[in-house]
Formats: structure tokens, C-alpha cells, sequence
């Protein structure tokens, strides 16, 4: 039961780094004379200074309506081919948020993602192998973001019926993707409203309360009525 009048936009992206296979047990020498590269120990450099953005991200990429900042999380990493041999290539997928203000003209993560490419890029720099056969980068998903003023007519009208309903007036953003970014591009106002605990969005028990639905259902009526003038503004 609390407004979000905004939603991020999250990139999904795939991070590729190329190592070269060779006999894990064995001496391997230097690359440049053949050597085996491990993809696995390159992806350490990698996720250890993601961690570094992350610590950077969390001092600049904030909204007074969003509980946590944007991070670069890693979701997914595949690598190696068999017990005994270095690893060939590692892929490292992420899910990158950004903030509305960071939308380019087309309502998406452009920017976001060229900062994250001159990202991988430095890193790759500072180490030898990755100069002469650098990462790659596949953008999977851009998904758009939206905000509507917190001081806007309708977001003023949904807290009202909540607080008609005995419910505080509690906003804040969604820290995940929702669609509302379709509406607000085209200059609708929308916000994210609903029941339940967010927390349990993708769990294979996710369920909400008759009551939270009732309640969300009595704030969705009220909010109709008053914003088409049906009942009059207290």
C-alpha cells in the first residue's frame, strides 16, 4: 500500500572474457609463448572492481524515493569446460539499474550503458592479455523507467484515499522494472500501487492477503471517484 511514483530502467548485460585452455596440472609458461590463460582468474579482476562501482554507485546514483541506489549485481556466471583443463572463457551477466534522470531522449540506458562499456574497457587495460584479446559486451534487455512529481494532481489524489482509509500516505519508488515508463514517455501520469509485500515477487510461494487485496482494491475506487470528479475533494 505505498505510491511509487517512479521506477528504474535495468540493463541486463553479458560480460564474455576470453582466457586460452590448457592442462591445469601442467606448467603453462607465458602466454605470449603459448601459456594458458584462466578466464576464472580474470573474472575475479573483474568482479572485484565491480565492487568498487558499486561503492562509487551507491554515492551517486541515489532518489530520496528509492530505498537502495543502483548497483551492477551479478546474477549469472558460466565458465570453464572440464576438471582438468583452464578455463576458456568465463561469461558474467549482470543486471545494471539506472535512474530517470539518466534516460536518454528515447526513454532508455544509452548512457548508462556506455559508461559501463568504458567501464569494462579500463579494466580490461590493466591487465596484458585482456589489451590484446579484450572483453566483449551483449546487451540483452533495456527497460525503460518513468517518474511522476511526487507533488503531481493524481499521486495527491491516491494518497488521499489511503488516508481516507486509515493508511498513512507513504511513498516510494520501485526499486524494480515496472511498465509504467510506457505511459509516463507519452506524458500520462502513472504511478505503482498495489497490496501485498513486494519481497516476495518471484518466489514460488508468492501470494497476498485477502485483506491487502481488499484495501488495495477500496484505495483503487476511491482514487477513480475522486479523480473523475465523482466525489468531491475534501
Amino acid at each position: 500500500l505505498a505510491i511509487a511514483p517512479l521506477c528504474r530502467g535495468i540493463l541486463w548485460g553479458r560480460l564474455t572474457i576470453p582466457g586460452r585452455s590448457g592442462h591445469i596440472e601442467l606448467p603453462q609458461g607465458d602466454w605470449r609463448q603459448g601459456g594458458a590463460v584462466d578466464a576464472i582468474a580474470l573474472a575475479r579482476l573483474f568482479l572485484d572492481h565491480i565492487d568498487r562501482l558499486n561503492t562509487d554507485w551507491a554515492l551517486r546514483k541515489r532518489h530520496p524515493y528509492l530505498p537502495t541506489p543502483c548497483q551492477v549485481y551479478v546474477a549469472q556466471i558460466q565458465g570453464g569446460e572440464y576438471p582438468t583443463a583452464f578455463a576458456n572463457r568465463v561469461d558474467i551477466t549482470f543486471n545494471a539499474q539506472y535512474l530517470p534522470a539518466e534516460k536518454d531522449d528515447n526513454g532508455l540506458g544509452s548512457h548508462i550503458k556506455r559508461e559501463l562499456e568504458i567501464f569494462f574497457a579500463t579494466v580490461a587495460a590493466t591487465e596484458p592479455w585482456l589489451r590484446k584479446h579484450p572483453p566483449t559486451i551483449e546487451w540483452l534487455i533495456d527497460a525503460d523507467c518513468g517518474e511522476t512529481p511526487a507533488d503531481h494532481p493524481f499521486v495527491q489524489v491516491c494518497a488521499n484515499a489511503l488516508e481516507s482509509l486509515g493508511h498513512s500516505r507513504h511513498i516510494e519508488g520501485v526499486s524494480a522494472h515496472t511498465d509504467m515508463g510506457w505511459f509516463v514517455n507519452v506524458g500520462i501520469p502513472t504511478i505503482n500501487f498495489g497490496g501485498g509485500e513486494a519481497r516476495l515477487a518471484h518466489q514460488s510461494d508468492e501470494s497476498i492477503a485477502e485483506q491487502d487485496l481488499l484495501e488495495t482494491t477500496k484505495a483503487i475506487a476511491l482514487t477513480i471517484l475522486e479523480w473523475c470528479g465523482v466525489i468531491a475533494k475534501e
